[in-house]
């Protein structure tokens, strides 16, 4: 999980600032498959990044 979080903290940093939609759209679906797992830590930063 922690590798995952990573990687999706990465392609989150490469989205951001792009004008196009889909790089979110496509990683969506990904920080959906982590929100389970919200009490690593990892997990949890990358997911508060995306937070309203």
């Amino acid at each position: 999980m922690k590798e995952a979080a990573a990687t999706t903290d990465r392609a989150l940093d490469l989205a951001t600032g792009v004008a196009s939609i889909r790089p979110m759209r496509r990683i969506a679906p990904v920080l959906e498959s982590l929100r389970p797992h919200s009490q690593l830590p990892a997990v949890r930063t990358v997911l508060e990044r995306t937070a309203p």
